[in-house]
């Protein structure tokens, strides 16, 4: 909602917790022609010691953005005193491997984590997280050329 009120085309995947396989989620990208995918998710570990976000990318295309995005989402962890983080990595996950596309799997937190979890289902967090990846939406989209 945060984006397409700043006019930008946004196109979600799933809107409801309903399965669809990474395949689709990653035709659905390409026949929106989008210029961006993000993959948001919240992780899980067996270690409950673990929290954090993390970005994970594949392909070039990817570049730049997911220290961006990564950048962001620690602000919102750092602004709630949660520095805690697992940083950028290439991964060859499914749906980053959307190669026309920068694509990113964005991990937000731990599940498994208390700390995290406590976070997570806070509404000022949720807000926070929403507004800080807007932020790095917006910074890539200002960083492309204008044609």
């Amino acid at each position: 909602q945060k984006l397409s009120a700043l006019g930008a085309t946004v196109v979600m995947t799933r809107s409801t917790d309903t399965a669809l396989s990474l395949e689709e989620r990653t035709v659905i990208t390409r026949a929106a022609n989008a210029d961006l995918f993000i993959s948001v998710h919240m992780n899980g570990s067996t270690t409950a010691s673990v929290r954090g976000c993390t970005v994970h990318y594949f392909t070039d295309y990817s570049k730049g953005v997911e220290e961006t995005v990564y950048r962001s989402v620690l602000a919102a962890y750092t602004d709630f005193e949660a520095p805690e983080a697992g940083g950028v990595h290439w991964s060859p996950f499914y749906v980053c491997r959307v190669s026309e596309i920068p694509a990113l799997l964005l991990e937000c937190g731990y599940m498994t984590n208390a700390a995290d979890l406590e976070l997570l289902v806070t509404p000022e967090f949720q807000d926070a997280l929403t507004d800080r990846v807007v932020e790095a939406v917006v910074a890539y989209a200002k960083s492309l050329p204008r044609i």
